[in-house]
């Protein structure tokens, strides 16, 4: 039997997209299986909130670097 991971949802930060099947794409800051850490997640959950896929959490230092790396791409883009 799978075990239920337990999760908080502290602070929505943002939705990055919505599917017509009302799963949403969202920057949220979460803290996962009581371990108190409260990081950066990336990652779709159903309308409320009781579903979810496989994301990605980031830490507060990570943000820096990552939006550096986001926007040299973007810029790529734009020069395209």
């Amino acid at each position: 039997m799978d075990e239920e991971i337990k999760y908080t949802i502290h602070e929505h930060i943002g939705t990055v997209y919505c599917k017509p099947n009302g799963w949403r794409m969202e920057l949220n800051i979460v803290s996962w299986a009581d371990d108190g850490a409260k990081l950066y997640d990336l990652r779709r959950w159903n309308s409320n909130h009781t579903k979810y896929s496989r994301g990605a959490r980031f830490s507060e230092s990570d943000l820096k670097p990552l939006m550096e790396i986001i926007k040299k791409r973007l810029e790529e883009i734009e020069h395209e």
